[in-house]
């Protein structure tokens, strides 16, 4: 299980041209702008969702998902209007999950328009909490969003991670976000942290589901059903929602096998001994990758 098959589209800064990443599509709707990333948030958080698995430097959660970039921000960031038509394209482009690792502290209009319209069509919208540390950004507190805030390498909620419900919304689960290793512009790669970096790992989980089952429904569900609690350390449940989603025993026993071009993956499967619920989950939704566990957590 692999995401293959799954469309997914990243509103974000767009795509650098990178060994580790591949796409389906590509837009910008920053003016005179190309969709090429010329920031490197984007390629960031795209290489965490789904870098290839090549043997090279980053393999993503879920490396054979077909991507669909739509730049709504450029070097100071984006508006309504960019990032409402961004979400639109991917609604064009069928996309049945998009990430939103992004985050603003006031309603924008035409952004929530077009999250409800992806509902309508039954895309999920999955969003960054925000990094103030305190009440949950837009549009993570909307409530047709799934909202991922922030843990740490010490597996607890980060001190920026968003959490706070003043304006409304909930965090419903968290990820790592941390020092987290991915792609970066110039074929690159960075070390960089946020709730942006949290986002996408949900993401790829539930593009794993969907490859598997093709029922949206049922993938939401499995993941609900199968999360870690952490240990609170003085933080309340607010922070952390249903916790880190845990699937990889689920995913190997029950999902059915589609039938895909043969090819052996990049490592074998080796049993691996849990040391650490945080540091196992990783291992075990890229179940081929021990890269992603030496890279976020190193």
């Amino acid at each position: 299980i692999t995401g293959k098959g799954v469309r997914v589209g990243v509103c974000d800064t767009g795509l650098s041209d990178h060994y580790d990443l591949d796409f389906h599509s590509r837009a910008s709707f920053i003016a005179n702008s190309s969709a090429a990333d010329n920031h490197g948030h984007g390629t960031h958080v795209a290489g965490i969702l789904c870098g290839n698995a090549n043997n090279l430097g980053m393999l993503g959660v879920a490396p054979d998902i077909e991507l669909v970039v739509a730049k709504a921000m450029g070097t100071s960031g984006g508006t309504d209007d960019t990032v409402a038509d961004a979400i639109d394209y991917c609604i064009q482009q069928k996309c049945e999950i998009i990430n939103l690792s992004l985050s603003s502290r006031m309603h924008q209009t035409r952004i929530a328009q077009m999250i409800q319209k992806a509902r309508r069509d039954d895309i999920i919208v999955v969003a960054a909490a925000g990094n103030s540390g305190a009440d949950i950004g837009f549009p993570g507190r909307m409530n047709e969003v799934i909202t991922v805030g922030a843990i740490g390498t010490d597996k607890s909620i980060t001190p920026f991670s968003a959490w706070g419900s003043r304006f409304g919304g909930t965090v419903d689960y968290v990820a790592p976000g941390e020092d987290i290793f991915s792609c970066y512009i110039s074929n690159s790669y960075a070390i960089l942290s946020g709730t942006s970096m949290a986002a996408p790992w949900i993401c790829g989980i539930l593009a794993l589901l969907q490859g598997g089952y093709r029922d949206m429904e049922r993938s939401l569900n499995t993941m609900a059903q199968f999360c870690l609690q952490l240990p609170l350390k003085g933080r309340g449940s607010s922070h952390y929602g249903k916790g880190v989603p845990s699937i990889a025993k689920h995913l190997i026993n029950t999902i059915p096998s589609r039938p895909v071009e043969p090819e052996e993956p990049v490592e074998p499967v080796e049993p691996v001994e849990p040391v650490d619920p945080v540091e196992d989950m990783i291992l075990e939704i890229a179940k081929y990758n021990k890269l992603v566990l030496k890279q976020a957590w190193s």
